[in-house]
């Protein structure tokens, strides 16, 4: 009982938080103003849209300049000029700061000028992720201190950023099993699938299809973040897979999305586990 009670709970906190479906030109004018977290928190508080949507679209933002730009930053001549700026004293930080790229990102290319002359490729990228990982392992103590800062101050592209990203996406992977336990609908994870075979499964495999918006669903999958054209575009393919191997389904993009989108007729797109008066069991599953 008190397990219903706190998963109830928790369901009312995201229904406060839920922003639905965006429409594209107030999406577009949102993204433009995003800049900084900074700006996240100054727009939520406006009550235009949820923080966790504004940083989700942000750093969606982010990723989609540095997609643009990182290969410029990794040319051999760009990435010799970095190093000769950090060997001429330049801090990393400092450096990254000044040509506009995430500090985590500036220090792997200042590691790989120090370490690929004469060391194999393989070995290289696995002692770069090593040493970004644990920056205090680095001999070098200048060195190992400007990695450690940049680290520590990369919110973007840091490995505790992406353990914080894998974190969320986790928690509500639980919240989506949560719901499903608490209507009594069966179902079988990600764990268990693969455990059958699957190589590519989504987060449910419902035992029994479900209706939902008038469509049949046989599977779910569950998205930590904002649907924008990019992610729908991106993600397409991977949805196509399960509707292909298990049927219609139903992706949940928790931090919204943006309208209109290109709806494929076997997969509905909710920002929210539907509510139980429009889910109904249907008599058979897919075959």
């Amino acid at each position: 009982r008190r397990q219903r009670q706190e998963q109830r709970e928790r369901e009312r906190e995201r229904e406060k938080e839920r922003v639905g479906s965006m429409e594209k030109e107030k999406y577009k004018e949102l993204k433009d103003q995003l800049c900084s977290r900074s700006d996240c928190r100054r727009i939520a508080m406006s009550g235009e849209a949820p923080y966790d949507t504004l940083l989700s679209i942000y750093m969606q933002k982010y990723q989609e300049k540095t997609r643009k730009t990182i290969n410029m930053h990794r040319t051999p001549h760009n990435a010799a000029t970095y190093y000769k700026r950090y060997c001429g004293g330049e801090r990393l930080y400092d450096i990254a700061r000044d040509v506009d790229i995430a500090p985590t990102l500036l220090a792997r290319i200042i590691l790989e000028c120090i370490h690929l002359d004469g060391e194999e490729e393989l070995s290289v990228k696995e002692l770069i992720r090593l040493q970004i990982g644990e920056p205090e392992s680095i001999p070098d103590a200048r060195l190992s201190e400007e990695v450690a800062e940049c680290v520590a101050i990369d919110e973007n592209y840091s490995p505790l950023s992406d353990r914080i990203r894998h974190g969320v996406g986790e928690e509500y992977e639980r919240f989506l099993c949560e719901c499903l336990h608490n209507l009594g609908i069966s179902f079988s994870d990600e764990t268990e699938l693969r455990a059958l075979g699957y190589p590519k499964t989504p987060d449910v495999k419902l035992a029994l299809p479900i209706i939902v918006d008038e469509c049949m669903v046989f599977w779910i999958e569950s998205k930590a973040s904002f649907g924008d054209l990019y992610m729908q575009s991106k993600n397409r393919e991977q949805l196509m897979g399960y509707v292909n191997r298990f049927g219609p389904g139903l992706v949940v993009y928790w931090y919204g999305y943006v309208t209109p989108i290109h709806q494929e007729k076997d997969i509905v797109i909710l920002d929210h586990f539907p509510r139980s008066a429009v889910v109904m069991h249907a008599q058979q599953p897919h075959e």
